[in-house]
């Protein structure tokens, strides 16, 4: 399922120019978390539009979730 995701995501994420890094499924909370970056780091407008083309796409597996929760994050600080 979750390869179904990352397939179905990454072209849209693409188009906004962001960077796919990762699709996750929390079953114990029921939340698809979807990692995104770009070369300049990721603020809450690039989530916001990223969760806006995701909401756009996902209903095509909507079905196989069920009730969830979509939580689009960045990949964070890395320590250097």
């Amino acid at each position: 399922m979750i390869e179904e995701i990352t397939n179905l995501l990454k072209p849209v994420i693409n188009e906004v120019n962001l960077e796919l890094l990762a699709v996750n499924w929390l079953p114990n909370i029921k939340t698809l978390e979807v990692v995104i970056d770009k070369e300049n780091g990721v603020d809450i407008d690039d989530c916001v539009l990223a969760t806006k083309v995701i909401n756009k796409v996902i209903e095509k597996v909507d079905d196989k979730l069920g009730n969830y929760t979509l939580e689009v994050v960045s990949k964070g600080v890395e320590d250097e």
